[in-house]
């Protein structure tokens, strides 16, 4: 055996070697820091964590053309919808069926409307109701209307549609509800 190497494993308490053992830590006999250091120290960092978060998110607003002084909340959800909009380069086919499913969705308005309808051309001198009842009762009376729709039937979905076709159904609704068809 060479003269440098230690016959056996080295102890913390009579070590002769200045080498530390294989898969310890150099500072193993270091003295443990105190409640208060540790509290500092655990200060420091988060200091240094909302520092390094606040610089982020100012860098985000500024990328973002947001104002510095939104919440994370508000900055997140303007970011969000900017990358969606972004994103949203869709293609003619895409555009197409877009448009093809609108269409079907307005023929499937046309049908549950009725021949009346379509022949006087769609023109009531009705105003829509814009009260929170009216809102209520336009639910009560689609999810009843869904009831009522035999299984075989075809249903066009309606989750494409945008806040402008929501208002061409609540009209729709009330030209309905005007003629006590439905």
């Amino acid at each position: 055996m060479e003269p440098d190497q230690n016959p056996g494993p080295s102890t913390s308490a009579g070590s002769v070697t200045s080498r530390p053992r294989r898969g310890r830590p150099s500072g193993a006999n270091r003295v443990p820091l105190t409640l208060e250091e540790r509290r500092a120290r655990n200060a420091q960092y988060e200091r240094e964590r909302r520092e390094d978060f606040a610089a982020a998110q100012a860098e985000l607003a500024e990328a973002a053309g947001c104002d510095p002084n939104a919440s994370t909340i508000n900055l997140m959800a303007f970011v969000v919808t900017k990358l969606k909009n972004a994103s949203e380069d869709l293609s003619i086919e895409e555009y197409q069926r877009i448009n093809a499913n609108l269409e079907a969705q307005i023929a499937s308005c046309l049908e549950r409307l009725g021949p009346e309808y379509v022949l006087s051309g769609g023109e009531d001198d009705v105003e829509p109701d814009d009260s929170n009842t009216r809102k209520r009762k336009l639910s009560q009376e689609a999810s009843q209307d869904e009831k009522r729709m035999r299984p075989g039937a075809e249903q066009v979905p309606v989750s494409g549609s945008g806040p402008s076709a929501q208002d061409d159904l609540l009209q729709i609704y009330g030209a309905l509800e005007s003629e006590d068809i439905i």
